[in-house]
């Protein structure tokens, strides 16, 4: 068998794969339109008026989420039929549409939060490339194993 008919086998093999896998993920994602977590140690609402505190802080608490959409967030919350996720132990806070960083983004997080892309790009990211600014030392970075 020549190379480039083992290439074309390979690449219907992957095509198939990937068409078997969509498949069975859109089925298998489309099965409950209800999904409860349960028992999280700690949720954090980000809504002062629904839990405490600044972050909304609710403890071992539920969330119910009803077609991408959360439902209802408090204790013991059932949901018949609902998926359930145990959080036993973990955190729960809501995602971040920011979700996409590179590390030398760290040092301008939160800058210029209230505009488009490119006044983010103007305020934020521009004045970075301005040649009147220069590094007077170099910055270390060294990985300490605890």
């Amino acid at each position: 068998m020549t190379e480039n008919v083992r290439l074309r086998i390979l690449a219907v093999s992957v095509f198939f794969l990937a068409v078997w896998i969509s498949l069975f993920c859109s089925v298998s994602l489309a099965g409950s339109a209800r999904t409860l977590i349960r028992n999280a140690d700690l949720v954090l609402t980000m809504d002062p008026s629904v839990g405490t505190g600044d972050l909304g802080i609710i403890e071992r608490a539920d969330i119910l989420i009803e077609n991408d959409k959360i439902a209802a967030v408090g204790r013991h919350l059932r949901s018949p039929g609902a998926r359930v996720v145990d959080a036993t132990g973990k955190i729960v806070m809501p995602g971040f549409v920011d979700g996409h960083n590179h590390l030398w983004q760290s040092l301008i997080r939160g800058c210029g939060t209230d505009q488009d892309l490119l006044g983010w790009f103007d305020t934020c990211v521009r004045p970075l490339f301005d040649p009147k600014i220069a590094l007077t030392r170099s910055v270390t970075c060294a990985w300490l194993p605890g």
